[in-house]
């Protein structure tokens, strides 16, 4: 895979590409936006383009650099994620620390990958901070995050911003329809229910499909009976914010529905009349759903939302 692989994210690729052609490449990037629209896939596919032998603008996809990083087992790069806590811990920072002294074993760069680097702890984001005061010699930090607002300003300061979009619904369409076998039928509702995120229109392919129709019932359950189905999403899907996006987008359709804006309705198969109080339970998603991502454990969620969705 190349640049040219990537969908909709052309003025983050173009900032890439600018610097590259001036030989600016700065010690640190923060690739920032929604989730599921290509962030990592880009970092990956500038990580090949630095270490290309070719020495181009785009990866080549052929030597031998570039297959290592493609395939994940390139020394010369590494990603680091959350751990089982759901933080990267200081640890995690300590070691990354001990490695920068190493140089590059094929390429001309060590990259460094931190997803969510919106869940590093304060005494890791310090470590890291540290790290970014003093940068080792070719060696490339590119955080990616969802909320930029979590981290430390400090930290913020000393990257080079790269903005990521929701994607069209068109983008969405094209996507599935090249790489998946998703029926006709199912592809229009599929792409308008994504919110610009292949992540999510891939997810609710996949595992949610049976579980968006079966909301209506969960929302006249009782409260015990939510919590089991709760708890059964978890443990079957563990992307609870992409069930609570869906479940949102629900309450808005059901707040269309009750007001008459039918045509911006995307559950058009749901009977979105039984569902009452929307504007609650909008709110109640998005204050999960925010709860979440500031790292309070989903298993905290459940007995909220089971109470207090209308």
């Amino acid at each position: 895979m190349s640049f040219n692989d990537i969908i909709g994210q052309e003025i983050a690729i173009r900032l890439l590409k600018g610097g590259m052609k001036k030989a600016r490449i700065p010690n640190a990037y923060l690739f920032y936006g929604p989730d599921g629209v290509g962030k990592i896939l880009t970092a990956t596919m500038f990580a090949k383009t630095l270490n290309c032998e070719q020495e181009r603008f785009d990866s080549c996809d052929k030597c031998e650099n570039c297959v290592m990083i493609e395939k994940g087992i390139s020394p010369d790069v590494e990603v680091i994620k959350p751990g089982e806590k759901g933080s990267i811990l200081i640890d995690t920072i300590r070691e990354l620390k001990q490695r920068t002294s190493y140089k590059s074993a094929y390429g001309k760069y060590k990259v460094t990958i931190i997803t969510e680097a919106e869940k590093m702890t304060e005494e890791s984001s310090n470590a890291f901070l540290k790290i970014l005061e003093e940068p080792p010699d070719n060696h490339l930090f590119i955080l990616i995050t969802q909320n930029r607002d979590f981290l430390f300003p400090t930290i913020i300061s000393r990257t080079q911003k790269v903005p990521f979009r929701r994607l069209h619904t068109h983008e969405i369409r094209f996507f599935l329809t090249s790489n998946t076998d998703i029926e006709q039928e199912k592809l229009e509702l599929v792409s308008t229910l994504s919110n610009g995120s292949i992540g999510n229109a891939l997810n609710i392919l996949e595992n949610q499909d049976n579980s968006r129709k079966r909301m209506p019932l969960f929302l006249r359950s009782s409260i015990k009976e939510r919590i089991d189905f709760l708890e059964e999403v978890i443990t079957s899907n563990p992307e609870l914010e992409e069930f609570i996006q869906v479940l949102e987008t629900i309450y808005r359709d059901a707040l269309f529905f009750s007001i008459g804006l039918f045509d911006r309705i995307r559950n058009s198969d749901l009977s979105l009349e039984e569902i009452k109080d929307s504007g609650k339970g909008i709110r109640v998603c998005e204050d999960v759903y925010q709860a979440i991502r500031r790292n309070v454990k989903k298993e905290l969620s459940i007995p909220f939302l089971a109470k207090n969705l209308p």
